[in-house]
């Protein structure tokens, strides 16, 4: 259980990572009692609070918690920062994020016993966060 906890970080910690470089912002996990799982700022504050989720399969909606969504805006809102939503498909390597202040497309119905809205994946912003590593060379890399 305790593996699992610190394995779930470490997965949240690279979302976070893919979303912070694009976004050209710091980030820190926050501790597992906080309300939200990333926080991201640069010099002047708190600029984004995001909800990580790490999926073992790729799907054609995502899910959102509805109390997670709650917590979010309303934790936003007092900070003055912007909600988001993030995704990581582990299959594909693909990061999604959803701005909770912006409006989109969904339904709503149940995922196990939380409440919440189906939300289909054109609704999000991604990045192939595929590294390098993965992909074929160039010519050039072969001189």
């Amino acid at each position: 259980m305790i593996w699992d906890r610190k394995r779930d970080r470490i997965k949240e910690a690279y979302v976070a990572n893919i979303w912070a470089k694009r976004a050209g912002v710091d980030y820190l996990v926050t501790p597992n009692e906080e309300r939200y799982d990333i926080q991201f700022f640069d010099k002047t504050g708190t600029k984004v609070l995001a909800e990580v989720k790490v999926r073992s399969k790729h799907f054609g909606s995502w899910f959102v918690d509805a109390a997670k969504e709650e917590n979010l805006l309303n934790k936003s809102r007092e900070l003055g920062c912007t909600p988001w939503y993030l995704i990581y498909c582990q299959p594909t390597r693909v990061a999604y994020k959803l701005n909770l202040h912006q409006q989109f497309e969904y339904t709503e119905g149940w995922l196990n016993e939380s409440w919440g809205k189906y939300v289909p994946e054109a609704q999000w912003h991604s990045i192939n966060s595929n590294p390098s590593i993965y992909r074929g060379m160039s010519s050039l890399g072969w001189k």
